[in-house]
């Protein structure tokens, strides 16, 4: 009889792999198959709607899940949605559903070492199969968004998010406390420098990550402000490194860092400009087409037109799946409307607050606040927490992440595991 440990990791390995390096095989070695990447993503999807529902076992885990779906449930009735609609919509929640039940009942058997070793290791390989695909990325299309990696086109930011994000977590696991900060920088080289790829992928997010990276990866206890001020000098040094190599890069120039451009950027000097341009891509089929990207924040000055659209409003917004269809299903009619507005660069607030309102916001705090507050046991516990913190708040206004499964795998993954590591405490406590 197969045992239950290898069954279920194995389908969880296959599935969150398929979604990690489907789009780029599909797209750039085997392109004539784009189109049945949609069905594998919906097989991983059953796989982890299976597993959550089979795992679930915690409180927390019940009420999240319970309290999305009365959430769900409520504005698809007030917002007329079919269930088609509604159940291809909850697929982009699965992964803040059933990441945590699904890593719980792994850390918390009898399998857990096997299963951490098994994580630490894949989440090391992750971070190599990246450097041949961006590289290829960056000669065939140049510095942009077709630098995602394996994730594809379009995940830029998100494969930058991981590649910093999986490097903190497995530099901590390797740090020695016993020996000095520069020591345990310089011993763990390999998985500092893994950090400079993403340069190749032209992602601004990344001059932020860098200085969290390693202000976080000192202790933080009560010479936390000290050990900040004497690392001033190799941040800079650092920063000043990956400035220089951004702009020879991508060849940009020194005004790429201007105030006025970031303005422009995420909130966008002439909103209404804009604003003609995506429509005009949108029902005219003009020369716009596929390259307006409205601006991040300033998209919130237009959602009073979708809400004068719905019947959800504000309090429970236009109801899931405005962001799903399009590949197998067709979207929604609000959604084909507003196209314009909802494709491109999307923050989680504005992904969220469009389809559950304030409610649904309110939901997903809570939801992150509750996997933040796994009890600490490790000794590097504050950093992690601490990184972790402003990792999900930098998701929240800088990309729509959060609706990818991989990602609160790897998220939830470093808050379950990485704040509580010893096994033996873990059984006790998750």
């Amino acid at each position: 009889m197969i045992e239950k440990f290898k069954l279920f990791s194995c389908f969880f390995f296959t599935a969150v792999w398929v979604q990690l390096c489907a789009t780029f095989i599909f797209t750039e070695i085997i392109p004539g198959l784009e189109g049945k990447q949609s069905y594998l993503y919906l097989l991983s999807d059953m796989v982890y709607l299976i597993l959550g529902l089979v795992t679930i076992r915690n409180r927390r885990d019940v009420f999240v899940v319970g309290a999305f779906y009365a959430i769900a449930v409520i504005s698809a009735v007030v917002n007329h949605q079919g269930i088609i609609v509604f159940l291809n919509g909850s697929r982009e929640f699965f992964g803040l559903l059933f990441m945590a039940p699904i890593i719980r009942y792994f850390l918390s058997g009898d399998n857990a070492d096997r299963f951490v070793r098994s994580v630490d290791r894949q989440l090391y390989v992750f971070l190599w199969v990246q450097l041949p695909c961006l590289l290829f990325q960056f000669m065939k299309y140049g510095a942009g968004d077709q630098g995602g990696g394996s994730l594809g086109y379009g995940c830029s930011g998100i494969v930058t998010t991981l590649i910093f994000l999986i490097s903190f977590y497995l530099v901590n696991k390797r740090w020695d406390e016993t020996r000095s900060y520069v020591w345990n920088i310089y011993n763990n080289r390999i998985l500092v420098l893994l950090l400079f790829m993403t340069i190749l992928n032209e992602t601004k997010i990344g001059f932020i990550y860098i200085i969290l990276y390693f202000i976080f990866l000192m202790k933080i206890d009560r010479r936390f402000i000290f050990r900040l001020l004497m690392s001033v000098p190799l941040v800079i040094v650092l920063f000043s490194l990956m400035s220089y190599l951004y702009l020879t890069v991508t060849n940009a120039n020194s005004d790429t860092f201007n105030e006025e451009l970031f303005v422009d950027y995420f909130v966008g000097s002439d909103m209404d400009a804009l604003v003609d341009m995506a429509v005009a891509a949108q029902y005219d089929g003009t020369e716009f087409e596929n390259i307006v990207d409205l601006p991040r924040f300033g998209r919130f000055l237009l959602l009073p037109e979708i809400f004068d659209s719905c019947e959800g409003g504000y309090v429970l917004g236009a109801g899931i799946g405005q962001f799903k269809g399009g590949s197998v299903l067709e979207t929604t009619e609000l959604s084909s409307s507003f196209q314009w507005l909802l494709s491109g660069s999307v923050i989680t607030i504005f992904f969220i607050v469009v389809q559950l309102g304030i409610v649904g916001l309110v939901w997903i705090v809570c939801t992150i606040i509750s996997l933040l507050l796994t009890p600490d046991k490790q000794i590097r516990g504050n950093s992690i927490f601490a990184y972790m913190a402003v990792l999900f708040v930098l998701t929240f206004i800088y990309n729509d992440s959060l609706r990818i499964a991989y990602v609160c795998f790897v998220m939830s993954y470093v808050c379950m595991y990485g704040l509580q590591p010893y096994v033996g405490a873990v059984k006790k406590t998750l």
